[in-house]
This record gives C-alpha cells, sequence and structure tokens, in this order.
C-alpha cells in the first residue's frame, strides 16, 4: 500500500537458494489501498481488491511471473477483499 493517494503495488518475489525472498518486479495496481489479492487455482491471474479506489484489477500472470492489466473493475463500495470461485 502507499500513502498521499499513489497506487498500490503487487510485488514478485524471487527466492534464493537459502529460501530468502528478493523483490523481483512491482506492479501498480491500478488503485489505491490494495487490500487484498488472490491466485486463480490455475494460477493465470491475479485479482486485486483496491479499496479507497472502489476498484477490483485483473492481471494475467504470463509464465516467467509477470503481470499484465487484463481488467479493471469499478465496484459499488470499498473493496476489502476478493476470492475466485471456481464453478
Amino acid at each position: 500500500r502507499r500513502n498521499g493517494g499513489a497506487d498500490g503495488e503487487l510485488v514478485r518475489c524471487d527466492l534464493d537458494d537459502a529460501g530468502l525472498a528478493t523483490a523481483a518486479a512491482a506492479t501498480a495496481t491500478l488503485g489505491r489501498t490494495p487490500r487484498n489479492f488472490t491466485i486463480t487455482p490455475a494460477g493465470d491471474y491475479a485479482v486485486v481488491a483496491n479499496q479507497n479506489s472502489d476498484s477490483v484489477a485483473v492481471f494475467a500472470i504470463a509464465s516467467d511471473g509477470s503481470l499484465s492489466e487484463s481488467q479493471l473493475l469499478s465496484v459499488p463500495s470499498k473493496p476489502f477483499y476478493v476470492t475466485v470461485i471456481d464453478e
């Protein structure tokens, strides 16, 4: 999350041989105050709830772990949690 009205970021970390995480890439969440995110069961999308922007952002996940914007959805009021239901 960021203060001052800037968009939040989703940060991908790589693990070294000792299992320690190092930030590898950051992607703006396209909204303020990202509260929660989830990754689909197949691992092909990340979904982010941007609480103070009233939006949910969907990102496609490439095979190298990089993210690209797939869709930005306006939602009624301050989303703070997202989940994916596989039907």
